[in-house]
């Protein structure tokens, strides 16, 4: 780590980003790192090195966004990895910015396990609010931010595991209440539960989105804001939203017609499949 650089900002979008950059003066002793990974999509292999998990993901998500390589995205992913590395300093500090919803929790648990061997100190500013709309975040001392106990990131390292391990995993997680007091990382654990159950099927998301088509909205943008009445924390974004509703029409649970040649999403209907009940 170079001398003058003694904080690492890690923020949970480029919304949270850009707001800290309009409001707060750039200090040369001061790095930071935008995580753009959406942990709730795609394959989470375990058992393999970093550099093979991140190829794996990689080319899920050039299959998500073509117009980036797989290997423009691997680069970005491992540069992700080697600057925690890099910044490792007993004088270090990383703040962590990041929402309470399930995305950013699991992406949380995921930054935590790779820094549980960090020598500095971690802070973490996790509220429920969009870091995007509160410049106010921004000005606060990093000092009245949070430090994370040793204990505190070894318990979201091992949310990150069991993840890793699977639906079993999890379930035993929240059975144990190994989350403990860190409410935002159980509700999330509780709600990535029920998306992956131990007996297979539907998850809960997609069961919400099939009761959304069956209530009578077709039209995609009305889909996605009719899902945040289900939420307390919302956590889906619309490309994610998107690709779950073709997942259904591809498993025949939904069937989809495009209103024009240009329509960009189309109009879904529920199929002569039945969707399993909520």
């Amino acid at each position: 780590m170079q001398e003058s650089v003694r904080y690492l900002l890690i923020f949970n979008g480029d919304c949270a980003w850009e707001c800290w950059k309009k409001n707060t003066p750039h200090h040369e002793r001061i790095r930071h790192l935008v995580w753009r990974e959406n942990y709730l999509e795609g394959p989470l292999p375990s058992g393999v090195s970093r550099e093979d998990f991140e190829k794996i993901r990689s080319g899920f998500l050039h299959s998500c966004v073509p117009e980036y390589s797989a290997e423009g995205i691997y680069r970005f992913l491992l540069k992700l990895h080697t600057t925690l590395e890099e910044f490792d300093s007993p004088e270090g500090e990383i703040i962590l910015y990041f929402d309470c919803c399930m995305y950013d929790m699991i992406m949380l648990a995921r930054i935590l396990f790779l820094l549980k061997d960090f020598s500095g100190r971690i802070r973490l500013f996790c509220e429920d609010v969009m870091l995007g709309n509160a410049p106010q975040v921004f000005v606060s001392p990093y000092s009245l931010i949070r430090l994370l106990a040793q204990e505190t990131v070894s318990l979201y390292a091992h949310a990150w595991e069991c993840v890793l391990q699977g639906a079993s995993a999890v379930a035993q997680f929240n059975k144990e209440n190994r989350a403990g007091d860190e409410l935002f990382l159980k509700q999330a654990m509780i709600r990535y539960g029920e998306d992956h159950p131990v007996e297979g099927g539907l998850g809960r998301t997609e069961k919400q989105l099939l009761e959304i088509v069956r209530s009578g909205v077709n039209a995609f943008p009305e889909i996605f804001r009719a899902f945040d009445r289900y939420e307390i924390y919302m956590f889906m974004g619309d490309t994610h939203c998107f690709r779950l509703l073709l997942s259904l029409t591809a498993k025949g649970f939904l069937r989809m017609e495009k209103s024009s040649p240009s329509d960009p999403y189309g109009i879904f209907y529920p199929a002569e499949k039945g969707a399993e009940p909520l």
